[in-house]
């Protein structure tokens, strides 16, 4: 996270943990890693549809996230669902910070 064009990409959780969106440890783990990073610096990626051999499909990722991340403001939710995403690929305009 000292690097400022390092980016944390929250994804494939169910490989490191199955249950990953009912384990309140796993939920903590998350958060850390996204709090050290901070939101303009962490992507959500569903994977889709490789995680649905795992039960793990969009909406499991989008529920799971947002249970996660349910104190964050909803600006900082815009950061980890898209405007990261955009700015790291830099997909078109480019979201102010």
């Amino acid at each position: 996270a000292a690097h400022p064009q390092v980016y944390l990409k929250v994804s494939m959780l169910v490989y490191a943990e199955p249950e990953w969106d009912r384990d309140p440890e796993a939920a903590k783990l998350v958060r850390e890693a996204a709090g050290i990073f901070g939101p303009q610096r962490c992507m959500l990626a569903s994977n889709d549809p490789v995680d649905h051999k795992d039960g793990s499909g969009v909406q499991r990722v989008v529920a799971g996230a947002l249970d996660i991340f349910k104190d964050w403001p909803r600006d900082d939710l815009e950061w980890l669902f898209s405007k990261t995403a955009r700015a790291a690929y830099r997909l078109g305009d480019q979201p102010s910070s």
